[in-house]
């Protein structure tokens, strides 16, 4: 088990690294960019076997990541594809996304761009409320959806998740 996690921890050591680079040398200088933000992987934890799931923080998005704990090569024809991921609060529709040197992963944008954050606590604080909304299975209110059979939840997209509701 303790291999198994300095895997994921790895992954996600090179994913943060692998989001630095490309700040230096892509993004950086952009409108879209907020210089007063830093890349930062928020909560990351065990989903399913197979992968991890946290928040993403860069200077220019914040988005949930499901990234795998073994590297997996891109599919180019599948970037930007659809990717329904089953979580305690219902069936969420990411997208699924990669770079040649991490591999494939899936992503649900939470913000963008991030220009409403004016201190990286402020974005932390944030990520750390939607990674618990992703997890909140509460019987007394669902934030997404009635139906208790999760095969029957609609799949939530990401203006209902932001907004904390349920798709009609």
């Amino acid at each position: 088990m303790a291999a198994s996690g300095d895997a994921m921890m790895t992954r996600i050591e090179e994913l943060v690294i692998r989001f630095r680079e490309i700040t230096i040398t892509q993004m950086a200088g952009l409108p879209i960019y907020n210089d007063k933000l830093a890349v930062e992987a928020v909560g990351f934890r065990p989903l399913d076997g197979d992968a991890g799931i946290g928040i993403l923080i860069t200077p220019w998005f914040m988005n949930a990541i499901v990234l795998p704990r073994e590297r997996q090569d891109m599919d180019d024809a599948a970037l930007g594809r659809a990717a329904i991921v089953k979580l305690p609060a219902g069936p969420m529709k990411f997208r699924i996304g990669g770079d040649e040197e991490i591999g494939a992963f899936k992503a649900l944008s939470l913000h963008s761009p991030m220009s409403a954050f004016v201190f990286q606590e402020s974005a932390r604080v944030e990520a750390r409320k939607a990674l618990a909304s992703l997890f909140s299975n509460s019987e007394d209110e669902p934030p997404f959806a009635t139906e208790s059979d999760p095969e029957q939840r609609p799949i939530i997209g990401r203006r209902q998740f932001l907004k904390g509701r349920r798709r009609d």
